[in-house]
């Protein structure tokens, strides 16, 4: 429903009402892939463990229902060197730099 108006968005918040629901990752993705520039928001059940996938996911901010320790989350966004997927990051997959 958000598509058409985009370009008149700052924001958008992203609500993960339990930490399985993975829709989420898939709205960031979508609108990411549509041209969305602004500000991409993870609100609610989100975990240290899976920001750094959110923000490879198109999530550039996080307001956790449970605050984050800064260090744990700076430590989670700097975990893996190397990923597996292609995403809106431009990050190339490893499988990539392997094999051309």
């Amino acid at each position: 429903d958000l598509l058409p108006h985009l370009d008149r968005l700052q924001l958008i918040e992203v609500n993960f009402p339990v930490f399985g629901d993975g829709r989420g990752y898939s709205a960031a993705r979508i609108l990411r892939e549509a041209g969305y520039q602004g500000e991409i928001r993870a609100v609610g059940e989100v975990l240290v463990d899976q920001i750094a996938f959110m923000r490879r996911c198109g999530f550039d901010s996080f307001a956790p229902d449970v605050p984050l320790d800064p260090a744990d989350a700076d430590n989670a966004f700097k975990r893996y060197e190397q990923v597996y997927q292609p995403t809106t990051d431009q990050r190339a997959p490893i499988w990539k730099l392997r094999h051309g």
